[in-house]
């Protein structure tokens, strides 16, 4: 999440940096760099993330990133940092699930779904020959599995608004 948020020099579209010459009152001459920066206005009670794990280059073509993702291990996803609102509330999120692409290319591939339900952790895969189709995992093997692409995530309430 703070890769997306962070500040960035702003670019053109040959990825040279974006400046602009300022003439101050005594003449002088400045170049500045203009910085830009993700912020959120609005938050929903339910907020899906979307990691982007695919690229694009010329020489390859569109292609998966396959570095690791990692998942904060007590599980809450902290995005007031990245909120610009009105309010001063906190915006804290629960990771409730995550979808993961298994596969080393876009064109093939299979797809698996971890959730959370109550105190319980599980591994859905439609791959399972029969019912049921998923199977209960420890909350280590949810919160360090690296590949979630997907997030689902539960606003957490804020004391004074409970």
């Amino acid at each position: 999440v703070h890769q997306f948020f962070k500040p960035e020099l702003a670019t053109d579209f040959f990825n040279k940096k974006v400046t602009r010459k300022f003439t101050l009152p005594d003449d002088a001459i400045i170049d500045s760099t203009y910085v830009t920066q993700t912020k959120l206005v609005n938050l929903p009670d339910l907020l899906t993330l979307h990691i982007s794990r695919y690229g694009f280059d010329l020489q390859r073509g569109p292609f998966k990133e396959n570095d690791p993702v990692a998942l904060p291990q007590d599980g809450i996803v902290d995005m007031t940092p990245y909120y610009s609102g009105k309010n001063e509330e906190s915006y804290k999120y629960e990771i409730m699930g995550y979808v993961v692409h298994h596969g080393e290319s876009l064109n093939s591939g299979h797809y698996t779904a971890n959730v959370k339900i109550g105190d319980k952790f599980y591994e859905c895969d439609d791959l399972n020959p029969k019912p049921p189709f998923h199977t209960e995992i420890s909350a280590e093997s949810f919160y360090g599995n690296e590949n979630a692409y997907l997030l689902m995530l539960k606003r957490i309430p804020n004391e004074s608004s409970q």
